[in-house]
């Protein structure tokens, strides 16, 4: 219950998300830094694609009505419809791959420290003092790896937000209580999904 007690406050969250950022981008390859750069362009993608999606169906549905228009321009933006929705599949399979290989190199960079902070420390935390060699041993079998994956993921959130943003004012374009709505019924879950996490985990450590 100890553990449960103890809250970070803003300014050490923020001291942490600097930290984990830190490393985020100095174990990053060239290859993953020019996807999660593209990963900011595509975030405008999904509306890009809903947008030309409207437009072909108002026009299959004017060719359906007419017998005057053409063919042509019908298929060419069913065409350039598919075309998009590959490419988004396209980066989302590229973005599993920078996200995996990002967190072997992560995870690899903190098995260096823990090995650096183990020759560093005094010969009594070797003996197991103040629970040493259990924290060591929670850092490399379960934190390690837990916190690679999170500290990769905050590209991934920062684009998602650009992604929401874009959404939500395409959104706001059509209807602005639709907003509203969405905003409405997601707060809550997000607010059990962060209780439930928080929960599994003091249950479990």
């Amino acid at each position: 219950m100890k553990g449960r007690e103890q809250k970070l406050t803003f300014r050490e969250m923020g001291t942490i998300l600097r930290r984990a950022f830190s490393v985020n981008l100095r174990t990053k390859s060239a290859v993953t830094v020019v996807i999660n750069l593209l990963g900011f362009g595509f975030a405008f993608l999904p509306v890009l694609a809903a947008r030309k999606l409207q437009v072909f169906t108002d026009a299959l549905q004017g060719y359906l009505v007419s017998d005057v228009l053409p063919v042509g321009p019908v298929v060419l933006l069913f065409l350039q419809v598919i075309a998009l929705f590959l490419v988004q599949e396209l980066y989302a399979s590229l973005s599993q791959y920078a996200l995996g290989a990002d967190a072997i190199r992560t995870q690899r960079y903190i098995k260096r420290k823990i090995v650096q902070c183990q020759c560093r420390v005094q010969y009594r935390y070797i003996e197991n003092d103040d629970g040493f060699q259990q924290k060591i041993s929670f850092a490399e079998s379960y934190a390690g790896e837990r916190t690679a994956q999170s500290m990769q993921s905050l590209i991934n959130i920062l684009q998602n937000l650009v992604m929401l943003c874009v959404i939500t004012l395409e959104l706001g374009r059509v209807n602005p209580w639709v907003v509203v709505a969405v905003l409405a019924t997601s707060f809550p879950a997000a607010v059990l999904a962060y209780q439930e996490s928080d929960d599994t985990y003091h249950v479990r450590f």
